[in-house]
């Protein structure tokens, strides 16, 4: 098993890539509609979100075709590799800040948002890459825990308040999402302590990235059928 895994690295890559790709892709696209109807900031940071997840997992993938030497630039190939490493970082970390920026809307205007999102993002990101190898991963399951509890606070609230039915639903499932994220971004910072000393734990990062993003997709094609005038 060990072997293949090893002999077929590539090739899963590509099946990784892709069905992360895809799945992040399904999702923004399938909330337009909802975003279109309500006109919510934070359902369309969220779509943003997963825009960004599917930029950062494409631009991860060019830089494994460096590595593997599928891709070679030979005047550039070390310029090209930091390029897609500080965009790597960038577009994850800018995705996930859009995921707590759809959970603290109200706090800022669209110009700051816009302004905090990227300028903190590229920050980090170059951190990342020059200073500090574990920054982005500890920004940003700093930022989706304190996402997580102000999810988990408005869906107590709502139930407190015995609201509709399809606004609990939502809110749960908000809640349940931002819980998957953040586990993504557990194993992937997890990973990048251990890797070193187990190769293999490589495929577990594929496995629970890959459900992750699938039950993402799944809770979302849920959410877009319930009622649409659901307040939030």
């Amino acid at each position: 098993m060990a072997s293949f895994l090893v002999d077929h690295v590539l090739g899963i890559e590509v099946v990784y890539t892709l069905i992360v790709v895809v799945s992040a892709l399904i999702i923004h696209g399938r909330t337009r509609r909802l975003y279109a109807l309500t006109g919510h900031a934070g359902i369309g940071a969220f779509r943003s979100a997963f825009l960004y997840f599917a930029l950062g997992f494409f631009v991860r993938f060019c830089l494994v075709l460096l590595d593997q030497g599928v891709l070679t630039f030979e005047a550039v190939g070390t310029v090209l590799t930091v390029l897609f490493g500080v965009l790597t970082y960038y577009f994850l970390c800018v995705g996930a800040f859009s995921l707590v920026y759809s959970m603290t809307w109200k706090q800022f205007s669209e110009r700051h948002r816009i302004l905090l999102l990227h300028a903190a993002s590229l920050v980090i990101a170059l951190g990342t890459v020059f200073y500090m190898r574990y920054l982005m991963y500890v920004a940003v399951l700093g930022g989706l825990l304190y996402a997580i509890t102000i999810a988990y606070g408005n869906y107590l609230q709502a139930e407190h308040k015995n609201s509709r039915p399809s606004v609990r639903h939502y809110l749960q499932a908000y809640f349940i999402g931002l819980i998957l994220v953040w586990l993504g971004f557990a194993v992937n910072f997890l990973g990048e302590l251990v890797l070193p000393s187990y190769p293999l734990f490589l495929y577990v990062i594929y496995s629970v990235t890959t459900l992750t993003m699938l039950l993402m997709l799944y809770g979302v094609l849920r959410v877009v059928q319930w009622p649409r005038n659901v307040n939030v």
